[in-house]
């Protein structure tokens, strides 16, 4: 009797701490979705550390939870809101188109047939207006710099700039899309390349400006209408200063039309570009000729080499989503 009542004992005792060491198992190892076995999840305890709504741009939506926990220490982190932050910066609204025009020219086909786009017109002869330059020198680049230096700290993410013209031969000769037609290069226009070289051209047949359209150390041209290139010394001292040494040769497709990225342009602080046009207006040199030092000047200035010509199909293929094999 004694000994089957002290067996008893010992099984329920024996029982007892199975029980017991089953109960806080599964304390430690409950799953963490928003209860288990009754008992409230311990991810959505008031003191649990940096909660963050899954609305938040760091947040992992998950199938249990709307709620993660975030690793302050986490670095990787970081990266992934630059590359957020660059992509919420680049977007449909964020690019402008930059002309310079006379009063009498007409640029109502931008508003028109590019609507999606910012408009910075600058009437080079009329102060009066809503942008202007301050002389009406040095043709395009003149617009172009006044732009850069007055909008440098709120730049949008693309800026192409363009001439007043919308197409048509002779006028529109300076890009090669059908019938010339700036409206098409633009609606064209592959934005998530112009954000990855910096630069492109809006003109993808080479000639005239490859493979190399001048010799800034040249004494004396055969051709009289290139007296531009003895100027290049003298401005791209002023512009450049002694850090970047004048290159023996340049080479580019002309014609003054391209788009740029907003960190292309910041690459250079803005006295940069306050010195070019300083050199522009304060350069007892014709408008021909200072407009035609800076046409071949920009692509050096946003970062490419003096002698920028690349392949006539790649360029119409990055640049226009124009690729061989693919339907137009």
């Amino acid at each position: 009797m004694k000994l089957s009542l002290r067996l008893s004992f010992a099984v329920f005792f024996l029982v007892a701490i199975y029980y017991l060491y089953i109960d806080l198992d599964e304390l430690q190892t409950s799953p963490s979705s928003s209860t288990t076995h009754g008992r409230k999840n311990i991810s959505s305890e008031k003191d649990s550390p940096s909660w963050i709504s899954s609305k938040d741009r760091y947040a992992t939506e998950t199938s249990t939870t709307t709620y993660v926990v975030v690793d302050e220490d986490d670095t990787s982190l970081d990266e992934d809101v630059e590359e957020e932050e660059n992509s919420i910066a680049f977007n449909a609204s964020s690019k402008v188109i930059v002309i310079g025009k006379l009063s009498t020219e007409d640029t109502s086909w931008v508003e028109k047939f590019l609507p999606d786009w910012q408009r910075a017109i600058y009437t080079v002869n009329d102060t009066t207006a809503p942008l202007y330059t301050r002389f009406n020198k040095g043709r395009e680049a003149n617009p172009y710099l006044t732009y850069l230096i007055e909008n440098y700290d709120n730049l949008p993410s693309t800026i192409a700039f363009l001439h007043h013209h919308r197409g048509g031969y002779p006028q529109g000769w300076h890009n090669d899309a059908p019938n010339y037609d700036n409206v098409l290069v633009l609606r064209s226009l592959q934005l998530p390349y112009v954000q990855e070289t910096g630069y492109v051209n809006l003109r993808c047949n080479p000639e005239p400006g490859c493979p190399v359209e001048v010799h800034p150390f040249r004494r004396q041209s055969p051709d009289s209408n290139r007296e531009f290139e003895t100027r290049f010394v003298p401005a791209w001292e002023k512009i450049f200063g002694p850090e970047y040494p004048v290159p023996a040769s340049i080479g580019v497709a002309c014609c003054g039309q391209f788009a740029v990225s907003k960190w292309q342009i910041l690459a250079h602080p803005k006295e940069v570009y306050e010195r070019a046009l300083n050199w522009l207006l304060q350069s007892e040199d014709s408008d021909y000729i200072t407009g035609r030092v800076m046409e071949y000047t920009w692509h050096v200035l946003f970062g490419k080499e003096a002698i920028h010509c690349p392949d006539i199909q790649d360029c119409y293929c990055n640049v226009f989503g124009r690729c061989l094999g693919e339907a137009d």
